[in-house]
């Protein structure tokens, strides 16, 4: 299982620096430690954003703003988000029972494949003290990506690309001139393929049904 220090430390081993670092808050103050400081929560806020991850994935049942000064515009209800959010992955209602099944002869219709699910209709909106969803559903469910997953639950695939991405960030924090831009291209290119295989990895862990008829039709 990795920590920040592992990853930190295998990013500057793909930038070809033999220096290791010890601490990263407060950094131990060599320039790579202060580069890695500054770059690791961006670079995994990225990499986090490119995908639902299974580790990084978390599930809330949202609280409704009662401030009649929202403006919801033609959505019902507007929820709180919770304080680890990154981005959504689906609403839900609480209940997925109180949509019914489709019958069989409609899932099996080619022009609705794969579009039946209970997934809600959202938009997220600014608020003073954070991002609001708004909805026309009671009492949902969100499925989202957390911004604070502990890095020993990270999968190796995922470590791998978290490293890449931010070797290309230090690379370029760090060295000057012409050999820095081909040393972050380089970085690039391998986190792209790093990226590609830990996407691949990580999807099965997940099977979403979408045998659920859409609430449009269901209220029909």
């Amino acid at each position: 299982m990795a920590t920040e220090i592992d990853i930190c430390n295998l990013a500057l081993a793909h930038c070809g620096s033999k220096a290791a670092i010890s601490s990263l808050n407060p950094p131990e103050g060599s320039e790579y430690a202060e580069a890695c400081a500054r770059q690791y929560p961006v670079a995994l806020g990225c990499l986090l954003s490119e995908f639902p991850w299974s580790f990084a994935t978390r599930r809330a049942a949202l609280a409704k703003l009662s401030d009649s000064t929202l403006e919801k515009g033609n959505w019902k209800y507007a929820y709180g988000l919770p304080a680890d959010f990154l981005r959504v992955i689906d609403l839900k209602p609480k209940l997925d029972e109180s949509i019914p099944k489709p019958p069989h002869w409609l899932q099996r219709l080619p022009a609705l494949h794969g579009q039946l699910s209970n997934h809600e209709e959202y938009e997220l909106v600014g608020g003073d003290a954070g991002p609001i969803l708004l909805a026309n559903i009671e009492s949902p469910v969100l499925r989202y990506i957390t911004n604070a997953p502990k890095p020993t639950s990270f999968s190796p695939s995922f470590v791998l690309a978290l490293s890449w991405m931010l070797a290309a960030f230090i690379s370029g924090d760090t060295v000057r001139g012409e050999t820095g831009i081909n040393l972050a291209s380089y970085m690039g290119k391998q986190y792209v393929s790093a990226l590609s295989r830990a996407k691949t990895l990580d999807a099965p862990h997940t099977k979403l049904n979408r045998g659920h008829m859409p609430r449009w039709i269901a209220e029909r």
